[in-house]
């Protein structure tokens, strides 16, 4: 098993901004960490990768987008709420509990990269006009 990150500090650093220093360091360690996660979920990840099953940009994205919100928030993390005031102006921000207490959450799109099939689209019958249009009628009729 391969145990190389399956994104990269510069693809992180493209999708948000330059890191510092510190945030080089936190970078690789939560880089490593999504990554080890990933190949829990799909130990057979390297060996599609390299038979060409899965594209490396496809899976990097993964891990970018489930690294982004940590190193967004590893400064202020446990903290459910901040605000900040500037003279006359103030911005007070509320964080939701962290959806569903797992360190990092797979959102749908992402399981479709690893699972090759889309999330259902919801399905719905309605009948044909036509044979309803006497409920409308009225039988009744005024002179």
């Amino acid at each position: 098993m391969a145990t190389d990150p399956l994104a990269t500090k510069a693809q992180l650093a493209e999708a948000w901004r330059p890191l510092t220093s510190t945030e080089q360091t936190r970078a690789d360690y939560w880089l490593a960490a999504a990554s080890r996660e990933v190949r829990r979920r799909w130990p057979d990840v390297d060996d599609r990768l390299a038979a060409g099953d899965l594209k490396e940009l496809d899976v990097s994205d993964v891990v970018i987008s489930l690294v982004l919100p940590i190193m967004q928030t590893v400064d202020n993390d446990g903290a459910r709420s901040w605000s900040v005031a500037s003279g006359t102006e103030q911005r007070s921000v509320n964080m939701g509990s962290g959806g569903s207490g797992e360190r990092f959450d797979f959102e749908d799109w992402m399981l479709e990269v690893f699972l090759r099939q889309a999330a259902p689209l919801p399905a719905g019958a309605f009948p044909l006009p036509i044979c309803y249009d006497h409920l409308f009628e009225s039988k009744e009729r005024y002179l």
